[in-house]
């Protein structure tokens, strides 16, 4: 009986240990990770304003030396030139919007990419010096000048990145989602898939996890469904991620050099709720999934001149999107509406890139730039 007691009291000891342990080591992760919460006011005086845009110019295809069939991605490069992902496209156009040329080649050779239908398919970053694109079907990242002449190539030796979003020093910087098959689960529900943060070498002789994050999909049998975002958006010097991997209002920022989050910022936010779009009615229909209750708080994130701009889900049918703004530390400096025709799809040198349809349903990308007297605003008064 002794022994057994013994044996029972050396057990329980060892579990309250590892409780004590559990918890000590989530108190330090979380001591060592700064959580700022903000109110629902931003510390201008101005804020709630409709924020005074003008228009520079627009990008069509009326002169018909190429065609919009799918505006995916859009990048502008620090000299201003904006390069735009279409439809087995990667088109090229001077800072003044002046179309330059097609830079994608179609292919299975060196420089040449195999697939390019959808965002997931090819994605790329553009520099000041180069244009690195990732072929996702080709687990392959071809380096390019600005003009599009190849240089060289390089194939990912493991893994299966989704995504290139920049570099730092000798590194490209990548996410690569959990591989999961995904519709393979017995009942309809929530999960979480592990999102990886990756620096791979230039010349892909190396590569190295950084850090994960979760994000959340629905699935069931047969089928699946993404339910949170993942936007990323890269600091102007390279340094540090701003990301949004949640359905709710959350951001955390991610310190490259040191590999790790440092801080999550987030406001009270009320929440939007869900409108079913037309083209998952059937989708619902058929597989008897439970819409969303709320929107995503947040629809998109960017950073200009060293603040963090959110596109939040709150629109006013006269003002249009709500935009916060926080500093660098996380504190909410600022809001605004944007009241523009289309989606915003980047934010650089105080200039607002949209992506838009003429009263024909065309597409266009159109420039504005942020009245002067509003870029002299001091945010935090």
């Amino acid at each position: 009986m002794r022994n057994r007691m013994g044996i029972k009291g050396v057990a329980t000891l060892g579990r309250a240990l590892g409780i004590m342990l559990f918890f000590f080591f989530l108190v330090s992760g979380l001591n060592a990770q700064q959580v700022i919460e903000n109110s629902d006011k931003p510390l201008s005086k101005n804020a709630g304003r409709v924020l005074a845009l003008q228009p520079v110019f627009r990008i069509t295809d009326q002169s018909g030396d190429f065609f919009f069939k799918g505006i995916w991605l859009l990048k502008v490069a620090s000299n201003g030139e904006i390069y735009i992902f279409d439809y087995d496209q990667l088109l090229r156009f001077a800072s003044d919007g002046k179309f330059i040329k097609n830079l994608l080649k179609k292919g299975q050779g060196p420089g040449e990419v195999t697939k390019a239908g959808y965002p997931y398919d090819a994605r790329f970053i553009a520099t000041r010096n180069a244009l690195y694109i990732y072929d996702f079907n080709a687990r392959k990242v071809i380096h390019a000048k600005p003009d599009g002449d190849y240089i060289d190539e390089f194939k990912i030796k493991s893994g299966y990145p989704s995504g290139i979003w920049g570099q730092i020093e000798d590194c490209l910087i990548f996410t690569e989602e959990e591989a999961i098959q995904m519709g393979a689960a017995k009942e309809a529900g929530l999960r979480d898939v592990e999102v990886a943060v990756l620096f791979i070498a230039k010349d892909g002789s190396s590569s190295k996890k950084i850090l994960s994050l979760p994000k959340q999909v629905y699935e069931g049998p047969n089928f699946g469904k993404e339910w949170a975002p993942f936007d990323v958006a890269v600091a102007e010097d390279g340094t540090r991620l701003y990301v949004s991997h949640t359905c709710e209002y959350k951001i955390v920022q991610v310190d490259l050099k040191a590999g790790q989050i440092i801080r999550s910022f987030s406001r009270k936010y009320p929440r939007v709720d869900y409108v079913v779009k037309t083209w998952e009615k059937d989708f619902i229909k058929k597989y008897s999934i439970n819409p969303k209750k709320y929107e995503n708080d947040v629809l998109g994130v960017f950073v200009n001149k060293g603040k963090i701009w959110i596109r939040t889900s709150t629109k006013d049918e006269k003002k249009g999107y709500l935009i916060d703004v926080f500093d660098q530390e996380g504190k909410y400096v600022d809001n605004f509406f944007v009241s523009i025709p289309g989606s915003i799809v980047a934010v650089q040198d105080d200039c607002i890139y949209s992506t838009e349809q003429d009263k024909d349903g065309n597409m266009q990308v159109v420039k504005y730039e942020i009245a002067k007297n509003e870029r002299k605003r001091d945010l935090s008064a």
